[in-house]
């Protein structure tokens, strides 16, 4: 009994550690990229996205929308999604970027350590919103199809629970203008 119970804790902490890498490396390059670059990263996210949902291999209450998922069903959907990232990889697919930013916000809410991660994660995605709809036309023009129903406002969408963290200069802002305000209420003599 124990022996099992320590390998499910192994288990757990092997999968935290490969997750926490890759999610780490997959901020950094979000990082590097232009706004326009994470627009079109942002709505290759969306499309696949909504070519899931119908489907239910990306629902809705994964992202806690609705009546939450139980644990078997959130590790199903999880499971799903990385196979079918790793078939999207071997088959060198254009929406594999994509399909990596649903995977890393499910990891980011199956491990609480990731959840920082993950809100950063948000908030550089966050950057390409503005960009996001003409990326999916440039989208539509390439594949000569339309994109899922509601696509388009599924490039707005932020998870519930992943929303971007403040940067330093808002905090830095923040003690400013409390500063200034402070300063302000001082009676002079």
């Amino acid at each position: 009994m124990f022996k099992k119970l320590f390998k499910r804790r192994e288990n757990r902490q092997e999968h935290l550690a490969i997750a926490t890498r890759e999610l780490e490396q997959f901020l950094l390059s979000l990082r590097g990229m232009s706004d326009a670059e994470v627009g079109h990263l942002v709505a290759m996210a969306a499309v696949v996205r909504m070519s899931l949902r119908p489907v239910g291999a990306l629902p809705d209450e994964a992202f806690g929308i609705g009546m939450p998922l139980s644990e078997s069903a959130e590790i199903e959907v999880r499971r799903n999604l990385v196979q079918t990232v790793f078939a999207m990889q071997k088959k060198n697919h254009a929406m594999t970027a994509g399909a990596m930013v649903w995977v890393h916000t499910l990891r980011s809410y199956h491990f609480p350590e990731l959840r920082l991660y993950g809100g950063h994660m948000w908030g550089e995605l966050q950057r390409g919103f503005p960009q996001a709809l003409s990326a999916l036309t440039f989208i539509e023009s390439v594949t000569n199809e339309p994109t899922p129903l509601a696509t388009a406002q599924a490039t707005q969408f932020n998870p519930i629970g992943l929303e971007p963290m403040p940067t330093k200069s808002w905090g830095q802002e923040l003690v400013d203008n409390l500063n200034r305000n402070v300063l302000n209420d001082v009676p002079t003599s």
